[in-house]
């Protein structure tokens, strides 16, 4: 089923030679040969040869959100990726098909599969038809994810109402059941179903204006990761994340979560507080993926863009990019004992199968500022680099490009620690275009001197050609921003300014990441 060579456009046509090498194209991460994508959907691992299936929504007659499609690309790694036909299209034009999940139905409990269709190929799509009204449906797939049968008694669920969309299924262990997490978006409600069969739903209960309301709650998402330290450590905790459009606190798009009890239910937080899973401009409709038999990690994709400016973004043949790969837990960090101190913590995967060599290896403690120079390379790069604190006023990483661009990220060394990225003079000539755009922002990530005595903290930052995400002291705190350099610059240098003496930089490793499209034809 796959197509020849990665770079196989999404609409089933081969991209050509210089594919994936266009201005501003990221490296590394994710993004469909030609036309528009958002959101993430029907993220699953294979449970045979462990292959990753990304879908994602599509366009793909035009580099503008609309004539919505699930297209589809895999992954052996989370890293180099092949792209496939579009997965499922809709039935007639102004029908859309809109964000889903889909999950591996090894038992057939849906009766879709017969007994020549192997259990680890068993694949069912939730998604929104979108058209006078929002209807769940579902399809199924014999061959694995490639391609789709639409149930014939769809829809699965009809409200009667135009905005009902954003399905997430999970299996739920304590009910043996299918549960769907879904949204109401415009009277701010989460709605969980339960199935037997992922054909009949019953409704179980409702999450209620919660948090942070904007215009709209969408593309819901419940499930459990790994908790580390505090009264619940070595435990798995619920966690409910939204995403809010229009109405963030920069703007646009983003996402909040509350972590809580499940009961098979009913969703119950452990505390009101609303917090956001990234401090940047550029994080939006996230998605976990559907893994059997995995109780260890929980990793997610999330859409690197904002519904303020993504239709506008000065890309082309294609628009809008993914994040990497993270995974999920909750760690305890002693913020206000007015709350649970808990926050979700995003750690990227290992670049390791992509490392090419390395432009700057430091393991002696030292409180020299530094300069590395990229000049001529290309691909991603990723820095990594640990401090100790308290002491000093903070670290400055000035990521540079040609015409006296740079792109700053650092953290001030207060009580608590502040994270922040400024991208005011990392490319001007778009951006002072559009008023939406962002340039400054910041995030708390930890105190000055954490309950279990550490005095560490740490900057990991993703470089690719127009992507940046920064990860602060070990995933606490996240951004993820666009940047879109004047004159298609490249990334070109590295400059790490350290306050005062008093700051003392414990470790810092600079890497080349080579990419990830191999577009020879």
């Amino acid at each position: 089923m796959n197509l020849t060579g990665q770079c196989a456009s999404s609409n089933g046509t081969d991209s050509g030679v210089d594919a994936y090498n266009e201005p501003y194209r990221p490296q590394i991460h994710f993004s469909p040969s030609v036309n528009f994508m958002n959101d993430p959907n029907g993220m699953f691992r294979h449970p045979g040869n462990g292959l990753w299936h990304l879908y994602y929504q599509y366009n793909p007659t035009a580099p503008v959100a609309g004539n919505q499609h699930w297209g589809h690309a895999t992954s052996e790694d989370l890293w180099t990726w092949t792209n496939h036909p579009p997965a499922i299209s809709p039935d007639k034009p102004g029908d859309g098909i809109f964000t889903g999940s889909a999950v591996v139905d090894v038992n057939n409990s849906s009766g879709f599969f017969n007994a020549s269709v192997a259990p680890e190929d068993r694949i069912v799509a939730i998604y929104t038809l979108n058209n006078a009204r929002e209807t769940q449906e579902i399809a199924f797939s014999t061959d694995g994810g490639y391609t789709f049968t639409k149930y014939a008694n769809n829809p699965v669920i009809d409200l009667n109402t135009s905005q009902f969309r954003d399905p997430k299924v999970h299996w739920d262990v304590q009910t043996s059941h299918w549960v769907m997490t879904v949204s109401l978006p415009q009277v701010y409600e989460i709605l969980f179903f339960s199935s037997p069969d992922l054909k009949s739903w019953t409704e179980l209960s409702r999450f209620k204006v919660s948090g942070l309301l904007g215009f709209q709650y969408e593309c819901p998402g419940l499930f459990q990761v790994p908790t580390v330290g505090g009264p619940n450590d070595g435990t798995k905790t619920w966690v409910l994340w939204i995403s809010i459009n229009p109405g963030a606190p920069l703007g646009g798009s983003a996402m909040q979560y509350f972590f809580g009890d499940w009961n098979g239910t009913t969703f119950t937080p452990h505390d009101n507080a609303a917090r956001i899973i990234d401090f940047g401009k550029d994080f939006y409709a996230a998605q976990t993926f559907f893994e059997v038999g995995n109780a260890n990690t929980t990793t997610a994709i999330g859409w690197a863009s904002n519904w303020q400016y993504t239709n506008d973004v000065p890309t082309t043949p294609w628009r809008s990019t993914m994040t990497v790969a993270r995974q999920l837990s909750l760690r305890y960090v002693r913020y206000n004992p007015m709350y649970s101190n808990y926050v979700l913590v995003q750690t990227p995967i290992s670049t390791a199968r992509i490392e090419v060599g390395s432009f700057l290896n430091i393991s002696t403690p030292t409180s020299e500022s530094h300069s590395i120079d990229f000049a001529g390379w290309d691909g991603a790069v990723d820095i990594q680099a640990s401090f100790l604190l308290p002491g000093g006023s903070g670290v400055e990483l000035r990521i540079g490009a040609s015409g006296n661009q740079v792109l700053k990220i650092g953290a001030a060394f207060g009580d608590p620690v502040t994270v922040y990225v400024d991208r005011r003079f990392a490319g001007r000539s778009w951006a002072d275009g559009n008023v939406f755009f962002a340039d400054r922002y910041s995030g708390m990530v930890m105190p000055n001197k954490r309950d279990d005595g550490s005095t560490h903290f740490s900057l990991h930052v993703i470089v690719d050609r127009s992507l940046v995400e920064v990860f602060a002291n070990d995933g606490e705190a996240s951004s993820v921003s666009n940047v879109f350099w004047d004159n298609d610059a490249l990334p070109e240098k590295l400059d790490i300014v350290l306050g005062n003496q008093q700051v003392i930089m414990e470790s810092l490793v600079v890497q080349k990441l080579r990419g990830t499209w191999n577009c020879s034809v």
